[in-house]
């Protein structure tokens, strides 16, 4: 069998290909590193830098699979999967994080009514 990708996901496997080569690859070792926040119990944890955060979302990486109605792209889980592949190759750390955030919106949306949102 063979699998071919089709124009809008040949589209965004271009499009996270650049970003992980122009945006991530530059700056790997200070991604890697994390950036060092204060957290709630007044810990400092690594995180990724917050300009990366606001890039993923600038490119609708956060939120590929989103629906629209939440003002995502809409797209699947092929293209989820794509987004995280190419992200990952580059810096599994962004893609572990992208694959995470995915995951808490998803369980997010599984509340049952709008209000224990």
């Amino acid at each position: 069998m063979e699998f071919k990708l089709n124009e809008d996901q040949q589209m965004i496997h271009d499009l996270a290909k650049d970003f992980a080569e122009s945006v991530l690859q530059p700056r790997i070792d200070e991604i890697e590193a994390g950036e060092m926040t204060e957290v709630s119990n007044g810990q400092k944890h690594p995180q990724l830098p917050h300009d990366i955060h606001q890039q993923l979302a600038e490119c609708g990486f956060i939120g590929i699979s989103f629906p629209e109605e939440y003002n995502g792209m809409g797209m699947g889980h092929v293209e989820q999967a794509i987004v995280i592949k190419e992200l990952s190759r580059v810096s599994p750390s962004v893609g572990k994080c992208l694959d995470v955030y995915i995951l808490v919106w998803r369980l997010w949306t599984c509340m049952p009514t709008m209000s224990r949102r």
